[in-house]
């Protein structure tokens, strides 16, 4: 095995590696938290749209009405039994809570 001839330097060095790997794990799994479905979204707030987790026809109904990822809405109103009105665009649009668990979001 070939050693430094500074054992601190190893150590520190070995010691920030851990601490960037951890981070980086820390901020994946971070990010990976604050995606949700726009059914459970806070009203109010802006909320990007991360992804559509259903069929091919629900992604081309979503796309008609001009929802697609990337685009930033905003939550307008929204009840936990009823639809989830959005405005997109300077459009309000009311999805239904079906479409909305379907609707992968994050903040934006």
């Amino acid at each position: 095995m070939l050693m430094s001839g500074n054992s601190s330097t190893d150590h520190a060095t070995a010691a920030a590696t851990r601490t960037a790997t951890e981070s980086s794990a820390t901020g994946a799994a971070e990010a990976a938290a604050q995606v949700l479905s726009l059914h459970e979204a806070a009203e109010g707030r802006r909320w990007r749209i991360k992804a559509v987790a259903g069929g091919v026809e629900l992604q081309r109904a979503l796309a008609r009405l001009g929802l697609r990822p990337g685009l930033c809405i905003e939550v307008a109103q929204h009840t936990r039994c009823g639809p989830v009105v959005v405005v997109a665009d300077g459009l309000k649009l009311a999805l239904g809570t079906d479409a909305a668990e379907h609707l992968l979001v994050a903040p934006c």
